[in-house]
């Protein structure tokens, strides 16, 4: 809990929420792209409708055909261009604002400028551990289509995506160091995830792996949930909601994990003399 209470700290008690509200607003974009191409809400509805019999590897990709390809493989191209964007300017203020104390939203094209390229090689690396982990899940969805029993099916199914799920957050939790080292370090993208892996061993990968793991299984289950009101429009808009806290979230406990887990002093802790205000004369 350690380092959700930290992250928690920097996005809401310091500068009193001023951080969250800025960085929620850059996410927002990020959310509304990923609420289209990665709806978690279809998840209810293919465990609902779950059938047997069809092993055709792109209808099992697409979750028996409750994902619209085109507008997941569209929604992609978009969020991949988004995510390097807002992405970047997130991480230029947060990274300013722990360096120098100064958390200052200065102009999206100068802020998005410093940390385009450490952001770039994040997004494309998580972007293909996704793809690969996404395409061992089909594999297993279709070698399932073939049981005949329809429970047994789905139970298989679902384990295999809880697992898949969990593999996702193991790879963030080992590279949560992965863009701090990069923006701070000028390390390259190999030598940072692997500095990253190296320091987030034992029962600091344990206690990280839950700081990533709980809200983000928030974020889905949540996603879930609303898909059994069967409502496209509420779906969209809670999983934009959503995503965007988490993306905030995310964010945020990269660079501060960063600070904690090196032993770094920050500066952006306000000093008292900030809100230092002598009493008016009579």
């Amino acid at each position: 809990m350690q380092y959700i209470k930290k992250t928690f700290e920097y996005l809401f008690v310091l500068e009193k929420g001023k951080r969250f509200l800025t960085l929620f607003l850059l996410a927002l974009p990020v959310g509304f792209v990923a609420a289209f191409a990665a709806p978690n809400a279809v998840v209810f509805k293919w465990l609902s409708d779950f059938t047997v019999g069809d092993t055709d590897f792109w209808h099992a990709w697409c979750f028996n055909g409750n994902l619209h390809w085109q507008v997941t493989v569209g929604g992609l191209c978009v969020a991949v261009i988004f995510i390097m964007f807002f992405f970047s300017v997130m991480s230029t203020v947060v990274a300013r604002s722990m360096r120098v104390g100064v958390f200052k939203l200065s102009g999206m094209f100068r802020e998005f400028n410093e940390s385009f390229f450490p952001v770039m090689a994040a997004t494309l690396m998580y972007m293909a551990i996704t793809l690969i982990i996404k395409a061992l899940l089909t594999t297993l969805f279709v070698m399932f289509q073939t049981f005949e029993d329809v429970a047994v099916a789905a139970l298989f199914s679902s384990i295999a995506g809880l697992l898949a799920f969990l593999l996702l957050c193991f790879m963030v939790t080992i590279g949560v160091l992965y863009l701090p080292f990069m923006v701070f370090n000028g390390l390259r993208s190999f030598h940072a995830f692997t500095a990253s892996a190296g320091k987030i061993t034992g029962k600091l990968q344990l206690r990280m792996f839950g700081a990533v793991t709980l809200p983000v299984i928030l974020c889905v289950g949540t996603g879930v949930a609303v898909g059994a009101a069967g409502n496209a429009i509420a779906s969209i808009i809670v999983e934009t909601v959503t995503y965007s806290l988490t993306f905030t979230y995310i964010v945020a406990l990269t660079f501060v994990s960063y600070y904690e887990i090196l032993g770094i002093k920050r500066e952006d802790y306000p000093r008292e003399y900030f809100y230092y205000k002598p009493k008016r004369r009579s």
